[in-house]
């Protein structure tokens, strides 16, 4: 009974020991002193082999492995070196005589899970800053917004209201607000569903309103890594205010509406970047199903720093491109740069 329980404890661990002389051994390794390998088999007991006499060692557990130089490697021994931390998919090329001495790490810290019931409320955070729109007038212009986010376990809400201070009429020249609703199912396809309201005087567009509808995977890229793509239809229906608003009235082109139904492919990544800072990224596909085979794309990138506990540095670009749109025989790129410090709270 006592060597069957040594024989399972010794191939829970599942390390494997190949020596210079081409022999392949199964067992748990114990450490590494001054240049020599302890390693235990249930058919052996424990053995000593110098690292010159070692060709190779795979473990599932964690070292820190110190070289006879002094530098030291965390990470698990793999074949021709070591799995470091950080970069478990490449392996860092590493002689087995270059290594002084060896010892388990300590375990990593256990992921925390969030604490749903804190995420119940609603978080909001205010922005103010200035965008440049390439191709207008007035280049510079400022700018608010308010973004509002609520999580739960099961699913996430996010809204945002954007618009221009700098108004053409009583409404502003730009405005955009965002609903987005999906379910939370990592590593699965979840619902999702988006609803948008806006206006670009610049481009002729008095409103457009749409309604998007889908399945959404999220995969598990890591911790603060977030990375989905999305598939679906969208209903929208634009109303277009005409060409020469400021004309008389004999030289204007009268303002019509436009319903079209579109398929919608996304793709966002989210991810923390250098100095504590966190870049946002999502593309938008929106080819239409109809003979006219109208086009649209929409493509938005944002880096986020924080400068104190609740306020944020963001910089942002939106460009959205559409094929042909009306009163215009080609294509049209809207391109938006912005600036701007967030208050969360």
């Amino acid at each position: 009974m006592g060597m069957v329980l040594c024989m399972t404890a010794l191939s829970a661990r599942g390390d494997v020991l190949e020596t210079a002389g081409g022999e392949s051994l199964s067992g748990q390794l114990t450490r590494i002193v001054d240049g020599i390998l302890v390693f235990r088999t249930s058919l052996k007991g424990q053995m000593m082999v110098p690292m010159g006499e070692v060709q190779s060692v795979r473990t599932d557990a964690r070292w820190i492995i110190t070289l006879r130089d002094g530098a030291v490697y965390i990470g698990q021994f793999a074949d021709g070196g070591v799995l470091e931390d950080g970069r478990p998919s490449e392996t860092t090329p590493l002689s087995m005589l270059l290594i002084d001495s060896a010892k388990l790490a300590p375990p990593l810290p256990a992921k925390s899970q969030p604490d749903w019931s804190e995420n119940k409320r609603w978080g909001h955070q205010m922005a103010t800053g200035v965008s440049s729109h390439w191709g207008t007038e007035e280049s510079v212009k400022p700018f608010a917004e308010w973004i509002g986010t609520r999580q739960t376990e099961r699913s996430e809400l996010a809204l945002r209201f954007r618009f221009d201070l700098s108004a053409y009429d009583d409404l502003g020249d730009y405005l955009r607000a965002d609903a987005l609703w999906f379910g939370r199912n990592s590593g699965a396809w979840s619902p999702f569903a988006a609803v948008s309201v806006g206006r670009n005087v610049e481009e002729a567009i008095d409103w457009r309103t749409g309604l998007t509808i889908g399945l959404r995977h999220e995969f598990a890229s890591g911790a603060d890594v977030e990375t989905a793509v999305y598939g679906g239809f969208t209903a929208t229906e634009s109303d277009w205010e005409g060409i020469g608003r400021d004309f008389p009235w004999f030289l204007r082109h009268p303002p019509t509406e436009e319903r079209d139904l579109r398929l919608y492919l996304g793709l966002s990544h989210a991810q923390p970047v250098w100095g504590g800072g966190r870049w946002d990224g999502r593309l938008s596909l929106m080819p239409q199903l109809s003979t006219s085979s109208n086009f649209r794309a929409e493509l938005e990138s944002a880096l986020t720093y924080p400068l104190t506990t609740q306020l944020r540095l963001r910089l942002d670009v939106l460009i959205t491109f559409e094929e042909e749109p009306e009163f215009a025989p080609v294509n049209s790129i809207d391109t938006r740069v912005g600036a701007s410090v967030q208050f969360q709270f």
